[in-house]
């Protein structure tokens, strides 16, 4: 659970590129080793993240790079989780609650006209929180073989954000993005780990001005998953490799029109759907320090990409 709980891209992209990025900030592959479970027991955990992004390509619904000389983005967020497992019991389960705050700490943008087709600004991002429960690991002769978890989170319009600005770290609209995870442990020190999400998306009552007249829109359902494996070099250092998923399955909406591919199509036709193998670089890549992951964000919102990463923390036990 806690392995890196931050955000895929702590933006919300929805300008002038046809509503080309209409789906809220979702955990895209961020999340990986063990992540079906607690590192310890009851209690409070606290974890500051920090995140730099840079990319070179920002694309249409079509999947092409936007018409503007430039389109690079570069940011950094400083993201902060706080949750609790409380003694409080569920039959085999414990109940907790798990929160998280970004703050985007630099901003930058160029379109390559001095601004004035993108315009950004930093600032607090959006409050997620959740209540979970922790279900007990189900153990074997070696040590643990399963465990995993369910939380019901909710994403809050807390952010800075401005109908002016093409990106901003808040959303303007709640998100019910409820997930399950799961680790599975092959040997004592080979394991593999998926988390899947479901995300409701509510009314942006203040859409942007791309949106024209439009006096409010909502983004369209969508699921989406984490996997991951990784191998225990040392009690404090794990090595593997991580990816994601993610799919919109209804219509992006607003008391204007609906946009029925908005956000999904990433191919010819039809519902597309955003997909991510181990080894597979995906348009756009971003080192950070330890742990490098690739991402991109492709037609119309639909986003995918691959994590290779490396956890170590010294002194930390499973």
């Amino acid at each position: 659970m806690h392995n890196v709980r931050n955000l895929a891209c702590v933006l919300a992209l929805g300008s002038g590129a046809a509503h080309a990025y209409d789906l809220p900030v979702v955990n895209l592959g961020l999340t990986s080793f063990l992540d079906g479970g607690l590192p310890a027991g009851q209690g409070w955990y606290l974890q500051q993240y920090f995140q730099n992004y840079s990319a070179n390509r920002l694309v249409d619904r079509n999947g092409d790079k936007l018409g503007l000389p430039k389109t690079e983005l570069d940011y950094q967020v400083a993201v902060t989780q706080v949750s609790y497992l409380s003694g409080l019991r569920l039959g085999n389960a414990s109940l907790g609650l798990n929160t998280v705050l970004p703050i985007v700490t630099k901003m930058k943008v160029d379109d390559g006209l001095d601004n004035a087709a993108l315009k950004s600004q930093g600032g607090v991002g959006d409050w997620l929180i959740g209540p979970f429960i922790q279900f007990d690991p189900i153990m074997g002769k070696d040590g643990p073989r399963f465990v995993h978890r369910i939380e019901l989170q909710v994403n809050l319009p807390t952010g800075e954000y401005s109908d002016k600005k093409d990106i901003n770290p808040g959303n303007n609209a709640v998100s019910f993005n409820p997930y399950w995870a799961a680790t599975y442990w092959f040997t004592p020190k080979w394991t593999a780990s998926v988390r899947a999400h479901y995300l409701y998306n509510f009314k942006n009552h203040d859409p942007g001005y791309s949106f024209g007249d439009a006096s409010d829109i909502q983004a369209g359902q969508a699921l989406h998953a984490n996997f991951a494996t990784d191998y225990a070099i040392t009690p404090q250092l794990r090595l593997g490799i991580n990816g994601y998923w993610l799919r919109q399955i209804s219509d992006t909406g607003s008391t204007a029109t609906r946009w029925p591919d908005a956000g999904k199509r990433s191919g010819p036709s039809g519902r597309g759907r955003c997909t991510a193998s181990p080894g597979t670089i995906t348009w756009c890549s971003t080192p950070i320090s330890s742990r490098t992951w690739k991402t991109a964000r492709t037609a119309r919102g639909c986003r995918c990409g691959t994590s290779i990463t490396s956890d170590r923390r010294p002194g930390r036990t499973r």
